[in-house]
This record gives C-alpha cells, structure tokens and sequence, in this order.
C-alpha cells in the first residue's frame, strides 16, 4: 500500500511539472512570425517617416513665411507618428496572447494611417 502511495505522489508530481513547464513553452512560430512581420513593417514606416521629416526639414529652410507655418505643422505631426510608432514597436514583445489580436489590428491600421498621411503630404 506504501508502495503505490509513493508511486502515486512521484507520478503526480510529474504530470504537475510536465504541465507547468509546457505552460511556460515559448509561442508558436506562427505568433513569432506574427510579431516579426508586424516589427518589420513598423520599422520600415518609420523610416520613411524619419525620410520624410528630414525632406520637410530640407524644405523649411527655404520656406516662405507663407509656407513654414504648414511645413512645420507637418513635421510636428510626423514626429507624433513617429513616438506613436516606436511605443507600439516596443509593446510588441510584451502583448499578451489574448491581447495580440487586438493590438495588431490596431498597429496596422495606424501604421495603414501613417502611411496614408504620409502620401498625402506628399514630396
């Protein structure tokens, strides 16, 4: 009868830790990928962000009176673009399985935002 306690408490004891170890496994390579891809498209949009403002810099410099005030307003709201972008790049790793949804088509419709901004001002 001691024999099978101590045999059940052993096996027990290993299911818990096979179960809490698998708890802990890393995410599938879909999710990683996932996440990946969407860095990467966040990092590609600020670059051209950062392109971009350094072309509106190049522009403010030869400005008209007339046109420095949009020209600065346009380098203002990229650079807000831009914090914006990097906070959610850096969010990235640490959203949650259930939150990942969520937080992706959020990121890819402000980074589909940016991008959209981003033509409209223009060259």
């Amino acid at each position: 009868m001691l024999k099978r306690f101590t045999f059940l408490v052993i096996f027990f004891a290993a299911c818990f830790s096979l179960f809490f170890a698998a708890c802990g496994e890393d995410e599938t390579p879909v999710a990683e990928q996932e996440r990946t891809e969407l860095r990467e498209r966040i990092n590609a949009t600020i670059d051209t962000v950062d392109d971009r403002i350094n072309t509106l810099q190049a522009r403010l410099e030869n400005a008209t009176d007339d046109t420095r005030g949009e020209i600065e307003e346009q380098i203002r709201e990229l650079q807000e673009y831009r914090v914006d972008l990097n906070q959610r790049l850096e969010r990235i790793g640490n959203v949650s399985e259930d939150e990942w949804s969520a937080f992706r088509t959020e990121t890819g419709e402000t980074v589909d935002k940016v991008e959209r901004r981003i033509q409209e001002i223009g060259e």
